[in-house]
């Protein structure tokens, strides 16, 4: 007998590897991740949604941002061109925040449908990366 990751009710799965009891315990672990947050030399886990996970994105860019002398405006409607405006010596740049991963040929994935910005800010566990680099705007 094994117990489901999501519900925790014991199931007989026929799949050795199997880990949920139904679809729909599956579908529900899909929507709900886990997400890793650096504090200092402590690693913080926690099981967020989709709509939480991409809250603390944006926050920690816009962070990251105002630590290199950006001044930082977040879009009220998640429907809007971009996730965050950022301005810096009388120049301004559009970024999406999409969470993302490292391959292991060292290139970096995230979903890149719908991206309307001007540079896309990738949030790693451990850093954040700029695609195309915020230096390529002239405002390093």
């Amino acid at each position: 007998m094994k117990f489901c990751k999501n519900c925790g009710k014991k199931f007989s799965g026929k799949r050795k590897d199997a880990v949920f009891c139904s679809g729909r315990c599956r579908g529900i672990d899909y929507q709900i991740g886990y997400i890793q947050q650096g504090f200092g030399s402590q690693v913080a886990s926690a099981r967020v949604s989709c709509g939480t996970k991409g809250a603390i994105g944006e926050l920690r860019v816009c962070v990251d941002l105002l630590g290199q002398g950006y001044e930082v405006f977040r879009a009220v409607s998640p429907s809007c061109s971009c996730d965050l405006i950022a301005t810096k010596q009388g120049k301004s740049l559009s970024i999406e925040v999409r969470t993302g991963g490292l391959n292991k040929n060292g290139t970096y994935h995230y979903a890149k449908h719908g991206v309307r910005a001007e540079t896309v800010a990738i949030v790693l566990p451990d850093k954040i990366v700029y695609t195309p680099p915020l230096d390529q705007y002239g405002n390093e």
